[in-house]
């Protein structure tokens, strides 16, 4: 700045009372996240970062291949890891599960039901006969009966699937409540059909940070 109070950088005399900025040329630029953010300083906290007891995100270590330890969630797990996690976590009901985990090993069971369910309704089909009955009000109705009993061995594997995996469901349940934030207990929902429309409803949430809460970290 010279003495007549011209700015040398710019050559334009300084406004009286207004508060003095370097020239363009001295201000260093901004970094690129904050180029590609309008208003990156404007920005709020989330809904969930206001709760109390909110901790920030703790880091999942990752090994080699990419895999987290079994007390994290997985987040992005394919259908084949979703598969290797239910079983490998059958019975624990601590930690958390991600939607993806979650869903994968979803459809796998609803395939097994349907393909399971195929076969027996194709072996009735196949070995059955259809018996025409006309009642008094000239109604006709049909009923297909079969003497065969191979339609019950898909019956039957699925029902010993249903209850070897029953477990299984529960935790993973219990576990996606957790990544949400919420109470395993609301997995006693299964109870009747309203409450498996509401678990359902509760596993498409998304995850909540603070669900780390519900994490068992081993020791060193």
């Amino acid at each position: 700045m010279s003495n007549d109070g011209i700015d040398q950088g710019r050559g334009v005399p300084p406004t009286p009372g207004w508060p003095q900025q370097p020239p363009a040329w001295q201000q260093p630029p901004p970094q690129a996240w904050q180029q590609q953010q309008p208003g990156w300083q404007q920005q709020p906290p989330q809904a969930w970062q206001q709760q109390p007891g909110w901790q920030p995100p703790r880091p999942i270590p990752l090994d080699a291949d990419g895999v987290p330890p079994l007390w994290a969630p997985w987040y992005g797990a394919g259908i084949g890891d979703a598969i290797g996690r239910f079983f490998r976590k059958y019975a624990r009901f601590d930690g958390r599960a991600s939607r993806s985990e979650f869903w994968w090993w979803f459809m796998v069971n609803a395939i097994v039901a349907a393909v399971l369910g195929a076969v027996a309704a194709l072996i009735v089909t196949l070995t059955g006969t259809r018996e025409w009955t006309t009642d008094v009000y000239g109604q006709t109705t049909s009923q297909l009966h079969t003497d065969s009993i191979w339609w019950v061995i898909p019956i039957w594997i699925w029902a010993l699937w249903f209850l070897g995996t029953a477990v299984g469901n529960i935790a993973l349940m219990v576990r996606r409540l957790h990544d949400v934030n919420l109470s395993g207990y609301f997995a006693f929902f299964f109870v009747n059909t309203l409450g498996w429309i509401v678990l359902w409803i509760m596993a498409m949430l998304s995850s909540n940070p603070t669900g780390q809460r519900f994490d068992r970290v081993p020791g060193p």
